[in-house]
């Protein structure tokens, strides 16, 4: 089974978002079809800046600039920057919140804890 997905982030982020999407997909049985947003229709994905105007039905994730930058700039992260959110009775951690409900970046939450990403940032080993 496949879902049409579209990315438009910068160059160098769309592979860790890509990544992130698929391992996202994988438990569903899900492959992504990558498309233009020109292509895309209802029941598709869409990932990048929410002031695209995208067709009836298609499912928007929610995209932090802050993310993309946070990953281009190759620091650590602070783990006064988190906060956790509840779902089904359980709190989980999310790295790149929203302001708003539901505007949490999963895509590049995904893409720091499956990568390891932390442990390639921090300068000093244990």
């Amino acid at each position: 089974m496949s879902i049409r997905c579209c990315i438009e982030v910068g160059r160098e982020y769309a592979p860790k978002a890509k990544y992130a999407l698929r391992m996202l997909l994988l438990p569903l049985g899900i492959d992504p079809v990558w498309v233009a947003d020109s292509e895309l229709r209802e029941g598709d994905l869409y990932y990048g800046p929410q002031d695209l105007s995208l067709g009836k039905g298609v499912l928007s994730l929610s995209f932090s600039q802050q993310a993309e930058a946070y990953f281009a700039a190759g620091t650590p992260y602070r783990s006064g920057d988190s906060c956790m959110r509840t779902w089904d009775g359980e709190s989980w951690p999310v790295l790149f919140a929203g302001e708003e409900p539901g505007s949490d970046d999963l895509v590049a939450s995904t893409f720091f804890w499956l990568s390891g990403w932390q442990e390639h940032v921090v300068p000093f080993r244990d």
